[in-house]
């Protein structure tokens, strides 16, 4: 990782023109984003980049295993860290509001190991995640690992025999998409939004898109207070 001073330098007009190309926001949205940008990189390591433990204090979440998909979602080029360039896209991919795109993201994070289809497993260690978040709401015994283990495993089981799917199958993303849209009931937690897991993306807030996320209805949002 590169030195930088913490000094906040501002983009420059090619920079931002060539940023609003690629992402869903203006340049003026562009420039405080990447003020706060700033600030979070230089939170932990001041080396101009985002590494993990500051991805999580800016986000205001724990580490887990959704967390830790929804940072290799933003670390495209996978080499531990996010660049801007990175956290823009980042930032545009998780506000996109459309049905397909959700279903997409969330397979994402399904498929943990990218291999191109879910296994029964991925869905079980995602789902015990989501579970663990929302463990007040159940009553559970001290060996609370072990019940969520099996609470997970039932629901998983469930879905695939209300869905016509062979128990412990493998599920491309074609057949992904189809259980979401003809059995959406079914396969409803499936398509766990971010908020319930409360995970990574909140609304962007304060100074940044302000106004343009108060028009999104979607179900993924980003908190960035900087």
């Amino acid at each position: 990782m590169g030195n930088r001073k913490s000094t906040c330098h501002l983009l420059k007009d090619y920079e931002l023109m060539e940023y609003s190309k690629i992402s869903s926001f203006t340049q003026d949205e562009i420039d405080q984003i990447y003020h706060c940008y700033v600030h979070f990189s230089a939170s932990h390591t001041d080396d101009g980049v985002i590494d993990y433990f500051e991805f999580c204090q800016a986000m205001h979440i724990p580490d887990t295993l959704v967390t830790r998909r929804i940072f290799r979602i933003f670390d495209a080029n996978r080499d531990g860290v996010i660049n801007f360039r990175e956290f823009l896209t980042g930032l545009t991919y998780f506000l996109c509001e459309t049905t397909e795109h959700q279903v997409l993201l969330s397979f994402r994070l399904f498929d943990i190991d990218a291999k191109g289809y879910c296994t029964q497993d991925d869905l079980k260690s995602i789902l015990v995640c989501y579970l663990e978040t929302m463990k007040s709401s159940f009553v559970l015994s001290r060996n609370n690992a072990a019940e969520l283990e099996k609470i997970a495993e039932r629901l998983v089981e469930e879905t695939y025999r209300r869905t016509g799917l062979e128990v412990g199958s493998n599920v491309s993303y074609e057949k992904y998409r189809q259980l979401y849209f003809k059995h959406s009931i079914a396969s409803k937690w499936l398509l766990m939004d971010m908020e319930k897991l409360k995970q990574g993306v909140m609304i962007i807030s304060g100074k940044v898109a302000n106004d343009k996320a108060n028009k999104k209805k979607s179900t993924s949002c980003f908190q960035l207070s900087c």
